[in-house]
């Protein structure tokens, strides 16, 4: 017998901005190199794409999870969903 179980979960998603002054590369680094977690900050939290390591993440605030980054094209999206634009 085989069963399949999917769990599903909602986050409510804030945008932050650009508030670090830093690259991904350089806010890697930091973190690895303190022993902090990196895995997550890797890719956008949103479409799961891999960023780009020679720009400024954008932030945003997740609920339940604390600070993630997005891609721009997620976060240009976000802006407008909280702007009510869609």
């Amino acid at each position: 017998m085989k069963i399949t179980k999917t769990t599903t979960k909602i986050y409510h998603v804030e945008p932050i901005g650009k508030v670090l002054n830093e690259t991904l590369f350089e806010i890697l680094e930091f973190r690895d190199k303190h022993g902090h977690k990196t895995g997550f900050f890797k890719k956008c939290f949103i479409c799961d794409n891999s960023l780009s390591l020679d720009k400024t993440p954008n932030m945003v605030s997740v609920s339940g999870l604390g600070n993630r980054f997005c891609c721009e094209e997620c976060y240009e999206k976000l802006i407008k969903i909280s702007d009510g634009g869609e």
